[in-house]
């Protein structure tokens, strides 16, 4: 019994460390076919240690988790016979039913862990930091302190340097939890080092990640039953955190990502000279709407939009919106049947919220960043955003676990 008792405890900690490494691997390896093999291979050996561990009576399970990403897969599939180029929209329906099975067998693993959610968030939070000490490993500290002091913006090499910046910012969110939660200061350190990173990516999407991240964190935190006293606080600290900002953003070090978000309010505003990064986007969400509005039931096909960009601007290119490529590409079916997932993992949230786990809280951040990033980039078809639908319905099930048990919220 107890040489049983430890094989499983070391099967337990060679997961963690695997998932680390596969979490890591969909950023380190970004830009590179090399991904889906590290993917496969580390599902694989996660199969094998889970066998290990539960006496090779492996737990299959089959849940929403799968049944929509499944749907989703299919309509992609299906798209295809409407779609100008087939292949691209075969393509992406093959790229997502890897990414399903690979992610399934992670799924069973956790689905049966008692303490799943805190587990996942820790691989997570471990993977962030292996992201951020190999970006500085492959730049240099030098040539990423000295792009910010030039107010200048590192290049996609091994990977977008978006994501880089996504994946720094969820590392802060994560240990800003542990510090307001668990007064947990460690990982405090490395939070310095993950802004400075966002810093050199000028990446606004992980700027603003980090701000509503952290201010959501706070607010929840700090609520109570008194609706009149949490309006204050939200005021307060909202009027607090814009002051904050600008002054931010008037320092030297913030003056490359301060250009872009100046660039980004002036599309809004009219006001102040546009960057060429957010007309560009700009136009491409216009160009998506037109296409939307000439194929509005089906769309033209998963993965074909980048056709029309290509007419249109001579370039290959995805729309850089979620919501419109989605619009663009599978029509009103497809973005409903897409954001379905979202819906269910919401209504849920909100249905099984006396019974939220430890980490409820972070999910709801991630689930509001992922829908806000969601403007800003195409998703659909990433492992990451799979992944982060596999941490959201685990924790839902943890939740209707406490219902079916009686076990109250935690605080």
């Amino acid at each position: 019994m107890i040489v049983r008792m430890k094989l499983k405890e070391k099967s337990n900690k060679l997961t963690q460390i695997l998932m680390s490494a596969l979490i890591a691997s969909f950023y380190i390896f970004g830009e590179n076919s090399f991904g889906s093999i590290i993917l496969f291979i580390i599902a694989i050996m996660i199969f094998i240690a889970m066998a290990v561990e539960y006496n090779f009576r492996i737990p299959v399970k089959i849940e929403y988790f799968h049944k929509v990403i499944l749907i989703f897969t299919l309509y992609c599939f299906i798209s295809a016979t409407w779609a100008i180029r087939a292949d691209y929209a075969i393509e992406k329906g093959v790229t997502l039913i890897k990414i399903l099975v690979c992610m399934s067998i992670l799924y069973s693993y956790y689905s049966v862990r008692r303490n799943a959610p805190e587990e996942l968030f820790s691989a997570l939070l471990w993977a962030s930091l292996i992201v951020v000490f190999y970006s500085y490993i492959f730049y240099g500290k030098d040539l990423i302190i000295g792009i910010i002091l030039r107010g200048k913006r590192l290049e996609n090499t091994f990977s977008n340097v978006n994501a880089i910046g996504m994946i720094s910012g969820v590392m802060i969110i994560i240990s800003m939890f542990k510090v307001i939660y668990d007064k947990c200061m460690k990982y405090l350190i490395f939070d310095i080092l993950a802004v400075i990173l966002i810093l050199a990516t000028s990446s606004r999407k992980a700027l603003l990640m980090v701000f509503i991240g952290v201010f959501l964190l706070f607010l929840f935190k700090n609520f109570n039953k008194n609706i009149f006293k949490d309006m204050f606080r939200i005021v307060v600290i909202s009027i607090i955190a814009f002051f904050l900002i600008r002054w931010m953003m008037s320092l030297e070090a913030f003056s490359g990502i301060g250009k872009r978000m100046n660039g980004m309010i002036a599309l809004f505003t009219g006001k102040g000279a546009i960057d060429s990064s957010s007309w560009l986007r700009y136009e491409y969400i216009k160009l998506g709407i037109d296409i939307f509005k000439k194929n509005p039931v089906f769309g033209v096909g998963m993965g074909n939009a980048r056709l029309f960009v290509a007419s249109n601007y001579g370039h290959d290119s995805y729309l850089h919106n979620n919501y419109v490529e989605l619009l663009a590409d599978g029509g009103i079916f497809g973005f409903i049947i897409y954001y379905y997932i979202y819906y269910i993992i919401i209504k849920d949230l909100i249905k099984y919220f006396r019974y939220r786990e430890k980490y409820t809280v972070v999910v709801i951040v991630l689930v509001l960043m992922q829908l806000i990033m969601d403007y800003g980039s195409v998703s659909y078809y990433y492992k990451n955003a799979i992944f982060y639908f596999l941490i959201f319905f685990i924790c839902i099930r943890k939740m209707k676990e406490r219902k079916r048990s009686g076990t109250v919220s935690f605080d």
